[in-house]
């Protein structure tokens, strides 16, 4: 039996159809390696949604009819039904798209032309793909995106809702001279990466995406942080993908958003994601400043696992490793507020650190030395024991923690404490301003529970790099009764003012005590003046 040349025309384009919308997965094609769709298309070939040629290429730029783009979106939607029969004067019942087309006409999201045809071998304009995009999805026309299109004047008046629309949800842009070009016809690629981001548009209620860019190339493994707008705590943390794309689901609302790698960043304050749709917001980014520090407690401990946040709008925030250092990357030439707070605490409101951070224009700069917790007071407290740890401080001729003045040798501090257990040894550390350890006394066997003096000669740290100026700390450790390690029982901060010594003229102490079952602190503030 012979085919007729039309029979044999019908069997051929049917079989090409397969070929190009078959619903079984085909191998990589060969000619999209680099093409800006190629992550789409390889998403759409790996889920068998469409296949490439049979030279082993896909076409990326070649135009779409109107029959196949109805197929594609018949085939990503899962658009079945069948309808009630067609009734377009170019569409036969022998056509491989005659089951596609009359699905798509009676799903309502694509019509015919006015003189009764279909014209299924037409390649689709880009205007008329963004209908069938507004139809599918059903969307709220909308023309306030299409001041944004130099050519928008050209856009037919019929398409100009769905255009707008289109464009507002971020199903199809612009080209990079500002034109949209609706009269074009739509690539392969162009159709692709439409349909998949309506399909994902479906998929989520709200959602954030972009690209990173660097000296115009977009760039992979950058880190994004997504915040509350203007809060402190991180929301979403994840990483771009090797072509510098992500995409976030967020819940409606206004965010900042940090892109960061270990020597530039970006950011962007109060973008608005909305319910139902997906924003789109890229980075630009540009050298920064690598910052550097350690995190202290007030005891001059570093503190592994805080988070350590440099503010002005957005926050920049990053995590201490051993010995309390961190590292961050920050926007250059500005002021910052710096915050930490401790492991296990970020429910917390950070504490201020520093208040006025101002970081300049080089490649790197170091802050210091940052002190979490030098704001703690005392309050009234209980205790699992019967006595309360006396741990004051005072000057040769003062012993009486109830004055308010010293007197005497004011090159000397003197710790002093009471209530302690017998029998028992103890250490006293002094810490400088600057949290470093620079003393300890040790005190063994303490028979009567006391400790009379343990002394700290300022003088001797005056010219030193810190000096003497600051919070000073003299912590009280007692030695478990196995002779196993010391415990902290006591703590004492004083200030000494910016006055050379012996002629500096006030101490600020703040007493912390704590009993040594419980762990509670109690305290009071006294200021005392030295002659």
């Amino acid at each position: 039996m012979k085919l007729g040349r039309k029979a044999t025309a019908v069997l051929v384009m049917a079989v090409l159809m397969m070929v190009l919308f078959s619903a079984t997965a085909s191998a990589k094609p060969s000619d999209i390696n680099g093409h800006w769709a190629q992550k789409s298309i390889e998403e759409w070939v790996n889920k068998g949604l469409v296949s490439g040629y049979p030279d082993g290429t896909f076409r990326p730029d070649q135009e779409v009819s109107r029959a196949e783009f109805v197929a594609l979106a018949n085939r990503a939607f899962g658009i079945k039904n069948a309808g009630t029969g067609i009734d377009f004067s170019d569409v036969s019942a022998g056509d491989w798209y005659n089951q596609e087309v009359g699905v798509a006409n009676a799903a309502g999201y694509i019509n015919g032309y006015p003189d009764g045809s279909f014209r299924p071998k037409k390649p689709i304009s880009r205007q008329e793909a963004a209908s069938v995009l507004a139809r599918l999805l059903n969307l709220k026309p909308s023309t306030a995106e299409l001041r944004n299109f130099t050519d928008s004047d050209e856009i037919s008046g019929w398409a100009r809702d769905s255009v707008g629309t289109a464009a507002a949800n971020g199903l199809m842009a612009g080209f990079p001279d500002a034109t949209f070009r609706g009269a074009r016809s739509i690539t392969r690629a162009e159709a692709i990466v439409s349909l998949d981001r309506a399909l994902k548009l479906m998929s989520v209620e709200s959602a954030v995406e972009g690209t990173v860019w660097l000296e115009n190339k977009p760039v992979g493994e950058v880190t994004i942080k997504v915040f509350k707008a203007n809060s402190h705590e991180v929301l979403v943390k994840t990483k771009t993908e090797a072509e510098g794309r992500y995409k976030l689901e967020l819940e409606p609302g206004d965010y900042d958003i940090t892109a960061t790698t270990d020597r530039e960043v970006a950011y962007k304050c109060d973008i608005a994601v909305v319910e139902n749709k997906i924003s789109t917001t890229d980075f630009t980014l540009e050298v920064g400043v690598v910052v550097t520090g350690i995190l202290r407690d007030r005891w001059g401990r570093g503190i592994e696992g805080a988070t350590v946040m440099l503010t002005t709008n957005p926050t920049f925030i990053t995590t201490t490793i051993e010995e309390g250092h961190f590292t961050l990357v920050v926007p250059r030439n500005r002021f910052y507020a710096a915050r930490a707070q401790e492991p296990g605490h970020e429910d917390e409101e950070p504490e201020v650190v520093a208040e006025e951070v101002e970081i300049g224009l080089s490649a790197t700069q170091d802050i210091g030395i940052l002190i979490l917790g030098r704001r703690t007071g005392g309050g009234g407290g209980g205790s699992s024991r019967s006595e309360s740890i006396s741990w004051n401080s005072y000057s040769d001729s003062e012993r009486t923690v109830q004055s308010s003045s010293f007197s005497g040798d004011s090159n000397t501090v003197y710790m002093e404490g009471s209530n302690l257990r017998s029998n028992r040894d103890y250490k006293v550390i002094y810490f400088n301003p600057n949290g470093d350890e620079v003393r300890t006394d040790t005190f063994a066997n303490i028979a009567e529970g006391k400790i009379d003096k343990s002394s700290l000669q300022l003088s001797e740290y005056q010219n030193t790099e810190y000096g003497v100026a600051g919070e000073w700390h003299a912590l009280l450790l007692m030695r478990a009764s196995d002779g196993g390690d010391y415990e902290e029982i006591a703590n004492c901060v004083f200030y000494v003012e910016e006055t050379a010594i012996p002629e500096f003229s006030s101490v600020m102490a703040a007493f912390f005590v704590v009993a040594s079952c419980a762990g509670i602190y109690m305290g009071f503030r006294r200021k005392a003046a030295v002659c």
